[in-house]
């Protein structure tokens, strides 16, 4: 989704036949979390399918990924970012913003995906 870029491009998925579902991964920090919504909104503005978690990717980059210093977020914000996420990530996720910390996407990257493409698939 090249973050920032993945708000804009959402819009023209639209125009795209058959598509059923708009998934999401990126950064465990707070623009990582913040992009999704936003374009979430661009969705419902253009009519598209909503844009929801790729559950598998982030549940592996709390798994797997590396954690990295931030700035911390205070609990409210850290909350509202978070609720985007399935409610059984979003305590964990939400403890890590609050502590200062991040995961890049890419701690937990192709390296994982290429031994094990389960990653990718959400059947949740």
């Amino acid at each position: 989704g090249a973050g920032h870029s993945f708000i804009a491009s959402v819009a023209g998925m639209g125009r795209i036949p058959g598509v059923a579902e708009i998934r999401y991964a990126g950064d465990l920090d707070g623009p990582g979390l913040a992009i999704p919504a936003a374009a979430d909104f661009t969705a419902a503005v253009h009519g598209v399918p909503p844009v929801r978690p790729a559950v598998r990717l982030w549940t592996m980059l709390l798994e797997l990924g590396r954690l990295q210093p931030a700035s911390p977020l205070a609990e409210d914000i850290a909350s509202e970012l978070c609720a985007w996420l399935p409610e059984y990530l979003r305590d964990r996720a939400c403890r890590l913003l609050v502590e200062g910390k991040r995961i890049a996407q890419e701690t937990a990257g192709t390296e994982v995906l290429a031994s094990d493409a389960s990653w990718c698939t959400d059947d949740v």
